[in-house]
């Protein structure tokens, strides 16, 4: 497609208009101008003529443009090819006016614009730049122009200099055949330098993502130069590698290059000595690879023993002397976990969730139960004196806290109000803090998003290690447990009863034995999500207000 751009002078009733700036020589404009071009297409013979290009910057007010087009300067048409008729140029910042239903071709091509001002005239609309678009009777695609904004097109329009096709630079390369859609450059080339020494260089932080060969280095001066193997790097076919390995009687292929197991302790190589399978080696003072104390068999540890089964790590006392440090059992562990039998010590792990208990900042015993998340879950609501019985068990319930305070007496449905915001985060009383029913509907002001987030939040109500869940960890839990209403919450691990809620704006308690309100740690804008269900629906993701009070359930970090 050959395009050509027409720089226009377009004087109109007390403005001039050149190139998109307008110089007011009247304090007020005509109400309708109108300006004819010459002939765009003089010297230029098209076999179609497909559209017109135009930057509309400026539209104020009910101002308004049209345009018509013409082969001869004398019967004017719209776009679509109605004759005496014209098209609405509204379109702000470049748009193409599609000349394809006319059908012309030919070397001749003018166009009228009919510019009405303002009501009140005093501003018209403003046109940068118009340009025509067509093809040439060869079929060529060679225009050339120099845009008003200092773009140049070779052949296509683009940034400040397009080209397309490839190029050629230097007296000697300007008759040879570039790469398609390359660069062939005779000189030097200089990016960030304007006295460029070597056939590239460049001054600064240059990336590369691909390497195809790995034969260059870098010389004294920063020029990339050739490289010799063997002396500016290791070259890998002289080197000769080998890989202790317990019996090994065959190479050992790691994807790069064929290392052998096999050899002498000469020169610094390593040598299969033909060690016990499971022991860990060492180097001995005759540079033999040997037995050592440390023995594996892949899922748990010992030293001088082999005989792991039902431990993780186990130390024999026949291996260790009488002058050793670590001669006491007491010495090398000292856990709750720890049990000595026949003459070896033995450790194990006595953190398995369901099989102990944790105790609440409020003093309160709390055991432990896994989910069908795979999450260590307490196993009742803080604040609550045991495992619920029932969904409506009024023992289960617990506390009900508002989101991000501290354990300091609020969270008690019983506990007095105050119509006071905190402006710290702890407001340093009891009374459970009445939103005004006002936005942000917090009990803080201004908000803070980090107080309960994980267990090294500022104000984690949770027992040592455990926290609030996220959001998205209520939602894991609500699908893995399949709990669909309140009557699957208390059947699940968890046994979640439905203790209600307290009202954010008068502290009484709604919804206690019909609905559950559990808080996430989690923001969303103003307010926080929680877990809400109830006889017939569930919901691991509503949105809720932070003063009101909601019961937690804490979760193993």
């Amino acid at each position: 497609m050959k395009k050509f751009y027409s720089t226009i002078l377009i004087v109109l009733f007390g403005v001039i208009l050149y190139g998109g700036v307008a110089f007011q020589v009247e304090a007020t404009y005509r109400s309708v101008g109108t300006i004819t071009s010459t002939n765009l297409l003089d010297g230029n013979n098209t076999s179609s003529i497909t559209g017109f290009y135009y930057n509309l910057s400026s539209l104020p007010g009910d101002s308004s443009v049209s345009i018509q087009f013409s082969q001869n300067g004398t019967s004017w048409y719209s776009a679509s090819g109605t004759s005496g008729g014209s098209t609405t140029l509204s379109t702000l910042d470049g748009d193409t006016v599609d000349l394809s239903s006319l059908g012309w071709s030919g070397s001749y091509f003018y166009y009228r614009l009919t510019i009405n001002a303002t009501s009140d005239r005093t501003q018209t609309p403003v046109i940068d730049e118009v340009r025509l678009n067509f093809t040439s009777s060869g079929g060529n695609e060679d225009a050339f122009y120099v845009a008003n904004t200092g773009d140049v097109y070779v052949g296509i329009t683009g940034a400040k200099f397009s080209v397309k096709g490839g190029g050629t630079f230097g007296s000697s390369y300007f008759s040879s055949t570039p790469p398609t859609n390359g660069l062939i450059v005779e000189g030097n080339i200089g990016v960030g330098t304007t006295s460029p020494s070597y056939k590239l260089d460049i001054s600064g932080t240059i990336r590369q993502t691909a390497v195809t060969s790995s034969l260059l280095k870098a010389d004294a001066g920063g020029a990339l130069v050739s490289a010799i193997p063997g002396t500016d790097y290791l070259d890998p076919s002289s080197l000769n590698l080998y890989v202790p390995y317990t019996n090994a009687t065959a190479d050992v292929d790691l994807g790069v290059y064929k290392l052998t197991t096999t050899g002498t302790i000469t020169g610094g190589q390593l040598i299969d000595s033909g060690l016990t399978s499971g022991y860990l080696p060492y180097v001995s003072v005759s540079k033999q690879l040997v037995d050592s104390l440390l023995y594996t068999d892949g899922s748990a540890f010992g030293v001088g023993t082999t005989s792991l089964s039902g431990t993780k790590f186990k130390v024999s006392l026949d291996s260790i002397s009488a002058s050793d440090s670590y001669s006491n059992e007491e010495k090398i562990a000292s856990s709750s976990g720890t049990v000595v039998s026949g003459g070896s010590l033995q450790l194990y792990d006595d953190g398995v969730c369901g099989s102990y208990t944790v105790t609440g900042q409020d003093g309160l015993t709390y055991g432990t139960v896994l989910g069908a998340d795979g999450n260590c879950w307490l196993d009742r609501n803080l604040g609550a004196t045991q495992v619920a019985t029932s969904s409506t068990d009024t023992a289960s319930y617990g506390d009900l806290y508002q989101w991000g305070r501290l354990k300091d007496g609020h969270q008690v449905i019983t506990s007095g109000t105050t119509s006071t915001l905190s402006t710290t985060d702890n407001p340093g009383h009891d009374d459970f803090i009445l939103d005004g029913n006002t936005s942000p509907y917090d009990w803080r002001s201004p908000q803070n998003n980090a107080l309960w987030q994980g267990v090294n939040g500022t104000n984690n109500v949770c027992p040592a290690g455990f926290r609030l869940p996220t959001r998205a960890e209520w939602s894991t839990l609500v699908s893995a447990e399949n709990i669909t209403n309140s009557a699957s919450a208390f059947s699940s691990s968890l046994k979640l009863p439905v203790a209600g809620y307290r009202y954010r704006s008068s502290g009484g308690v709604y919804y206690r034995g019909s609905s559950g309100y559990y808080w996430s740690s989690s923001v969303t804008g103003v307010g926080a999500y929680y877990l809400y269900f109830y006889a017939s629906a569930v919901n691991p993701a509503y949105g809720g207000n932070r003063a009101s009070g909601f019961s937690v359930r804490c979760v193993k970090d």
